[in-house]
């Protein structure tokens, strides 16, 4: 036999007898201390004293006196008396409701994005622009991304109203949508139409339309509605753009889509002319960036109201907020902002106030759903 051998029998060997049973005396009990409970009902009914065996006393041992094991105690009466009944009344509950989160932002607060209905997909597969109806309070004038001759109404949950036509306009690349007055001393509102879009960044010029706001009590206009354009030129070099702001002077401004460097551009009226390089448009990076990492740090969309601007990221939303409610828009890149409460999309690209201010809704590419951010403070 090998030493190989040897070893694998004496291996076997030492299992064989490690697995015989073992022949040791079984260990006696453990001493343990049970208990004595309470007497039972049966105690106090003159039946077996708890504790004692069921099978009755133990038998006499071999020439032991069997009257010596006879139990002739009488069982000791139970005359502990019944606790008395808890008629205490139950302390009343003085703790004060909690109290509702307290804004301490001093530019206000939002809450958490609520999923308040959603749009005809089918109709606008690519939304690239949103704004809030100012003549027909509760209606959204929605925007399709790409060639575009006509804006959607839909009610405050996104059911289609219809479609108003825009009459010998076509957008060669509409992305954002505003509602804003139709000039410096108009009383009626306007929809204005960016036709700013440039992916490669080769356009000579940008347009922008704009109409009255209808009145949608009787359903959209049957007949395509007349426009006016604006055609603009960049001071330097085209640039893509995806974001529009009207102040109430009836400006057009425009936010570039450049990755962590956008830029504010003004028109100097709404009329043919050269836009005005106004400088950084300020937007602060997102604190998780995700989407940004992939397709850069961009605005996608935004929209103004009176001391307010919201600007749309691909990962963020962020607000500027004036000192004073009645500074120009134009000047927003010098105001506070801060990253407000946003709901995650797949591509966002289109955002737009309330009419009155209490809130913000958000929509995106390849959704459908429509999303409101509502004021808490």
């Amino acid at each position: 036999m090998s030493k190989l051998a040897a070893v694998a029998a004496i291996a076997v060997l030492a299992v064989a007898c490690s697995s015989a049973p073992a022949t040791t005396a079984p260990p006696a009990p453990a001493s343990t201390t049970v208990p004595e409970p309470s007497p039972g009902p049966l105690a106090r009914s003159g039946g077996a004293t708890p504790g004692a065996s069921p099978r009755g006393p133990a038998p006499p041992a071999a020439g032991e006196d069997p009257r010596s094991h006879s139990d002739t105690a009488a069982p000791s009466p139970d005359t502990a008396a019944p606790a008395a009944p808890d008629t205490a009344a139950p302390a009343p509950d003085t703790a004060a409701p909690t109290a509702s989160p307290v804004c301490t932002d001093p530019l206000g607060c939002y809450a958490a994005p609520e999923m308040i209905g959603s749009y005809d997909f089918g109709a606008v597969p690519e939304a690239s622009g949103l704004a809030a109806s100012v003549r027909n309070p509760g209606v959204w004038w929605l925007l399709d991304d790409g060639p575009a001759t006509q804006v959607w109404a839909l009610t405050a949950t996104g059911e289609t109203i219809g479609a108003v036509v825009l009459d010998g306009f076509r957008a060669r690349d509409a992305e954002d949508l505003a509602v804003a007055p139709c000039g410096p001393a108009a009383q009626e509102t306007c929809v204005y139409v960016a036709d700013i879009g440039d992916n490669r960044a080769r356009r000579d010029r940008v347009r922008i339309a704009r109409f009255p706001e209808p009145d949608l009590a009787g359903g959209v206009p049957e007949d395509p509605v007349a426009v006016a354009v604006a055609a603009l030129t960049y001071p330097d070099l085209p640039v893509d753009a995806e974001a529009l702001l009207v102040g109430q002077d009836g400006v057009p401004l425009i936010v570039t889509k450049e990755n962590g460097a956008a830029r504010l551009l003004a028109a100097p009226a709404f009329a043919d002319g050269t836009l005005v390089d106004l400088g950084p448009a300020g937007v602060p990076p997102p604190r998780r960036p995700a989407l940004s990492r992939i397709v850069g740090d961009v605005v996608t969309a935004g929209d103004g109201r009176p001391g307010r601007v919201l600007l749309r990221t691909y990962d963020h939303v962020v607000e500027y907020v004036a000192p004073d409610s009645g500074a120009p828009l134009s000047t927003f890149p010098s105001w506070p902002v801060r990253e407000v409460p946003a709901p995650v999309e797949p591509q966002s690209e289109a955002i737009a106030y309330l009419a009155d201010g209490t809130g913000y809704a958000t929509v995106s590419e390849g959704s459908g759903a429509l999303w409101l951010v509502r004021r808490s403070d």
